[in-house]
């Protein structure tokens, strides 16, 4: 008996319609939720029949030149932006990092084969790319660069275990998903594995072809960065930009609030440094990964916290600036009033009646121009302050890089 049936193929997601170029028959969909296409088509089969689909795709998984040439352009500008700076050094050593990195996906692009393969190579290429576009010049990635010169990257060991389970001598694909915190530029031995990004996972992998012989197991020691681990310089900034901040509320209505959140960052910073140095001599992943997601939401909360200080300095002056406004008014309404009680020593010498409208005209005009001029100064400023404020609360923080 013949079996009609509805066969459906999800594509993959960087397929667009008018990438799919010849559909052998079948319809081409498209869902704008998860922003994939697939291909469908309802068949009738007959009993054991097997029926094959060639469909043609335009390869649109490949790093173009001109777009490497763009990122290699955007570099080349921030290394020489940074020439005037205390970063200049470290600026051009992160730049001739990031060349290298430029060169090695040149390489990769032209030597992938297999269409899974050269998939899964461009979506690591392409989480490389923006990598370099976003964080290469970023000042807690050239602290981080800067702290590894001096003291070393730190490192931990991620072991893959292959074995051939037939008596032959045998070519095996060995492949294996990295963990979940780890990009591109953390992998810093790859023992001849490539490096692949596994949509469905959502995560870095590695795989290479290897020659096993009857049973034979192989392991392999990747060297990985410890992202687990939350820099030194990451801290003491945090911990710096506090205490400054702390100085400005001395003697003021806030001092109380703020050494509250002052004293809660402290010791957060504390716990997180005790946290990592009980599992720094730990080698199992599992542990320091567990460390690095409890240490992580404190330093979360701290800058949190940190922020929360931050915008109340912009309240500060605001009331600051408020009071010394009231100051200023008061003074002047002092002087107006002296001057009006001198108005008549002060015309008379002058030859006018002091009790003529002439002369309170120019008195009544004196303190709306004094009151203007008040108004004016201090609604400039007000404003000013406040656009600062929406300024600082608008702008997002900037996206801490994992770094060792």
């Amino acid at each position: 008996k013949n079996l009609k049936t509805k066969i459906e193929q999800i594509l993959p997601p960087e397929l667009k319609p008018d990438d799919v170029l010849d559909k052998a028959g079948m319809e081409v969909r498209f869902d704008p939720e998860k922003k994939q296409c697939w291909l469908t088509q309802e068949v009738e089969l007959t009993p054991k029949e097997t029926r094959t689909f060639e469909v043609a795709i335009r390869n649109v998984w490949a790093i173009s030149g001109d777009e490497i040439g763009e990122v290699r352009a955007e570099l080349e500008k921030g290394a020489a932006a940074l020439k005037t700076t205390k970063y200049a050094a470290t600026g051009k050593l992160v730049f001739e990092k990031a060349m290298e990195t430029l060169g090695r996906i040149e390489e990769e692009e032209s030597k992938a084969i297999g269409i899974k393969q050269r998939i899964e190579l461009y979506r690591a290429h392409r989480k490389e790319l923006d990598n370099l576009r976003t964080n290469t010049f970023s000042l807690l990635g050239m602290q981080r660069f800067e702290e590894e010169n001096k003291s070393g990257v730190r490192e931990v060991q991620f072991m893959i275990v292959a074995q051939n389970p037939s008596d032959s001598q045998t070519q095996m694909m060995v492949r294996s998903l990295l963990p979940k915190e780890i990009t591109g530029e953390d992998v810093l031995n790859k023992q001849g594995f490539k490096l692949l990004y596994d949509e469905r996972e959502g995560r870095h992998g590695l795989e290479r072809e290897d020659s096993f012989g009857p049973k034979e197991e192989k392991k392999y020691v990747i060297t990985l960065r410890d992202v687990w681990f939350i820099p030194a310089a990451e801290l003491g900034l945090v911990k710096t930009q506090t205490e400054k901040l702390m100085v400005l509320f001395k003697g003021s209505p806030y001092e109380a609030f703020a050494k509250q959140r002052g004293d809660y960052i402290q010791k957060a910073v504390s716990e997180i440094n005790l946290l990592q140095t009980e599992v720094a001599s730990s080698t199992a992943i599992e542990d320091r990964a567990r460390a690095y997601v409890l240490n992580s939401q404190r330093l979360e909360m701290a800058k949190k916290k940190m922020h929360e200080l931050q915008d109340m300095v912009l309240e500060l002056s605001l009331k600051q600036t408020d009071s010394a406004m009231g100051k200023l008014r008061n003074l002047l309404v002092k002087k107006l009033v002296k001057l009006v009680q001198s108005k008549s020593l002060v015309v008379m010498a002058m030859g006018v009646n002091p009790n003529t409208p002439m002369v309170w005209w120019l008195i009544i005009g004196t303190l709306l121009f004094l009151a203007l001029l008040s108004g004016t100064f201090y609604f400039t400023w007000l404003k000013k302050l406040q656009e600062q404020k929406w300024i600082k609360k608008k702008e997002a923080p900037a996206k801490i890089a994992k770094a060792a």
